[in-house]
């Protein structure tokens, strides 16, 4: 019986750890994705939008528990585990035609393929267009693109969900691309070979009240995002 209630006990301090209000920086173009799977498993969290080195200092610091966060930071007091790798790829509205850029895509015929991509209408998340540019980087191996974005509007799901509606490229996250191609709402120009992966990681400092949590975010995420 006292083995038995200390199980029941433990399983209790679980639950109230895991429905406890517990804080997540994440990249606010990652929200809509990645945020969206912790919301519909989770009773209480308090989002906080930064990018990578932010976010680590909100977690060294204590000011808040967890963080997603694309870069690997390597410190004795913080603990880092790999969720998923995410990429980068050329999507395009489904009422631009895209026979002729990926004809040119198959046969390596780059120069066509840029050449057509100029005068598309683009649409980026960033003025800087770092999207863009690593694209360009890689796939092109060029150190930035000739062409200047059209539309720049500071939310890459909201970006995408206004490139459906219109006309135009962009350059995404594959894993914000995949709600609009599973409603035909997006199409996908060119998922690259050359363009490598990004690995999305789950950080958190090391404290025992909150490995539980971890472990259970770790789970979700990696059961949700496929």
């Amino acid at each position: 019986m006292e083995r038995l209630e200390n199980v029941e006990s433990g399983f209790k301090a679980q639950a109230v750890n895991t429905e406890r209000l517990f804080s997540v920086g994440i990249s606010k173009h990652l929200m809509s994705s990645i945020g969206n799977s912790l919301v519909a498993k989770f009773d209480s969290i308090d989002f906080t939008f930064h990018e990578n080195d932010t976010l680590f200092e909100m977690v060294d610091g204590k000011k808040i528990d967890f963080a997603l966060v694309t870069k690997k930071f390597d410190t004795f007091d913080t603990i880092q585990v790999k969720i998923r790798d995410i990429k980068q790829v050329l999507v395009a509205s489904t009422n631009l035609d895209g026979t002729t850029v990926k004809a040119a895509i198959k046969r390596n015929d780059f120069p066509a393929v840029e050449q057509w991509l100029n005068k598309q209408k683009w649409f980026s998340h960033d003025a800087r267009i770092p999207h863009i540019k690593l694209f360009w980087l890689y796939v092109f191996d060029k150190k930035r693109p000739s062409m200047e974005p059209n539309y720049i509007i500071p939310s890459e799901y909201e970006m995408l969900e206004i490139l459906s509606k219109n006309t135009g490229v962009a350059v995404a996250w594959d894993c914000n691309v995949q709600p609009f191609l599973m409603n035909n709402q997006l199409q996908v120009l060119w998922d690259s070979k050359k363009m490598p992966n990004t690995e999305l990681f789950l950080l958190s400092r090391k404290n025992k009240n909150l490995t539980s949590v971890f472990d259970e975010i770790v789970k979700v995420l990696k059961t949700e995002l496929v």
